[in-house]
């Protein structure tokens, strides 16, 4: 048997949940970086590089100033957009992911990318 504060809680979820104002939770994979885009679900807070060493610069263009130097693992993103053509080791992409505080850093460097393809949930600038 449910003692009465158990089920006092059970009627109140299931009374919010009836009226709409129980807000559900985000999926598991979120995290707090998250941000949600209209019609896009999830978005990327953050993306992980599969190179070590990699270089952000001012401007989404290899030729631009390096503004940081060493980049790897899981970075903080902003968002995306297209710039200046990069290949390395086979990978092509003239995608650009904006890493706050750090600079552009070419979509070839991010893992679960594509040759000529954005970042799969980092969303566009």
């Amino acid at each position: 048997m449910f003692s009465t504060q158990k089920r006092a809680a059970a009627l109140l979820i299931a009374g919010a949940a009836a009226t709409g104002a129980l807000a559900m939770a985000p999926a598991a994979s979120a995290t707090p970086s998250d941000v949600h885009a209209a019609g896009s679900g999830i978005v990327k807070g953050s993306a992980t590089l599969w190179a070590k060493d990699v270089n952000a610069h001012q401007k989404p263009y290899v030729s631009s100033k390096v503004t940081a130097r060493h980049l790897g693992g899981t970075v903080p993103v902003k968002c995306q957009k297209k710039g200046g053509n990069v290949s390395y080791h086979g990978y092509k992409n003239n995608w650009w992911v904006n890493v706050p505080g750090k600079g552009w850093v070419s979509a070839v460097f991010f893992k679960d990318g594509a040759n000529w393809k954005p970042v799969p949930g980092v969303r566009g600038c």
